[in-house]
């Protein structure tokens, strides 16, 4: 009979050890998923920027009358703001959101 109530200590003591050691492995996991999440966020606002300053550079090339105060833009995103400065010699596009400039573009300007 003592033997039977050893036994039980014994089971009760791996269960709390496997629970142990199966949350700390689903916490390790929450972590990770967090972390993915917010690289995939900043990898998506970057592909958007990159897509609004291409966008809006084959946008501005297609004026041939372009300067600075009348600068077209694209239909931006909810969230993203542009600006586009023109010289004689280059469009400058830059893609900012939340504040943050996300990404610059320059495209130099020749003579045809």
């Amino acid at each position: 009979m003592n033997k039977v109530l050893n036994e039980r200590g014994v089971a009760l003591l791996e269960v709390v050890v496997s629970i142990a050691i199966i949350g700390t492995a689903v916490i390790g996991l929450v972590g990770a998923l967090g972390v993915g999440l917010r690289a995939s966020t900043n990898v998506e606002r970057q592909q958007t920027a990159l897509t609004l300053v291409s966008s809006q550079i084959e946008y501005s090339l297609a004026d041939s009358n372009l300067s600075s105060a009348d600068c077209p833009t694209v239909k931006m995103p909810d969230g993203y703001s542009l600006t586009c400065q023109v010289s004689n010699s280059e469009i400058e596009v830059t893609v900012m959101s939340e504040d943050k400039e996300l990404l610059t573009g320059t495209l130099l300007r020749g003579t045809p």
